[in-house]
């Protein structure tokens, strides 16, 4: 378990004596999640161990109850969740206390209301509507993530043809920015000696897996595709040449 001074947490008072406080703060952790057990540290401080969700996501909770006079009690509740800023235990914190409040304020109608809601929803704070509506959300995304590629997408690379005649430099000069477009090719005679040398020069722009180019010169190509040819991560121009990343990490 964890130490309150480590989790994210909230401290409020309650005009009940700490029995009573104790006994309705067991049935919140009982309606939003699970009771586990109640370490009782002294006479005057009592801490109840417990555990809901937010989500997907499981959020143990304790609950310190300091007596402060015989019909007052400090309650610190803290929460511990993986996600970024605490979002998950600052959620299961809510919900304790808006149940703690409707168990305290003897008002039937709020009682009933909480005992209607569905035990799913209140012990993850999503209806299962909203949740697989999340869930695939997040399947979504990974699939584009997946989609634009595992190294990172095309930006920032340099791709040549397999004979290493050609070669696209996307935002991978020190000629220009983040958007320099640096095109060489290298052209051979019959016995393999050079001839001629293109260098072209413009901006791109990439939108999801397609590039979008920019010459100066205002010839094609137009457009590249960025996809997986052979298991591998290419560029693919309108005419179905295929460039390969000139990773240096594979630089002999």
């Amino acid at each position: 378990m964890f130490d309150l001074k480590n989790s994210t947490s909230q401290t409020i008072n309650v005009d009940l004596n700490i029995t009573t406080a104790q006994n309705l703060f067991q049935q919140a952790l009982e309606k939003i999640g699970n009771y586990k057990d109640t370490d009782y540290q002294s006479p005057d401080t009592v801490i109840l161990k417990g555990k809901s969700r937010y989500g997907l996501q499981g959020v143990p909770l304790l609950i310190q109850l300091d007596k402060t006079s015989d019909t007052t009690t400090k309650v610190t509740i803290g929460g511990k969740s993986d996600d970024v800023g605490g979002v998950g235990a600052k959620k299961c914190i809510e919900r304790l206390l808006s149940t703690f409040n409707t168990l305290n304020s003897n008002d039937t109608e709020q009682i009933e209301q909480l005992e209607s809601t569905p035990s799913f929803e209140r012990k993850t704070g999503f209806t299962k509507t909203k949740l697989l509506l999340l869930v695939a959300g997040f399947v979504v995304i990974l699939l584009i993530i997946m989609n634009s590629g595992g190294s990172g997408g095309p930006a920032g690379k340099s791709w040549m043809s397999p004979d290493a005649w050609t070669e696209f430099d996307l935002g991978n000069s020190n000629l220009g920015g983040d958007d320099f477009l640096n095109y060489n090719k290298q052209l051979f005679d019959g016995m393999g000696n050079p001839v001629r040398h293109i260098h072209r020069t413009g901006t791109f722009k990439v939108e999801g897996n397609i590039i979008h180019l920019n010459f100066n010169d205002g010839q094609p190509p137009y457009k590249m595709e960025y996809k997986k040819v052979d298991g591998d991560w290419c560029v693919v121009d309108e005419n179905g040449n295929v460039f390969i990343w000139d990773d240096p990490a594979k630089r002999k």
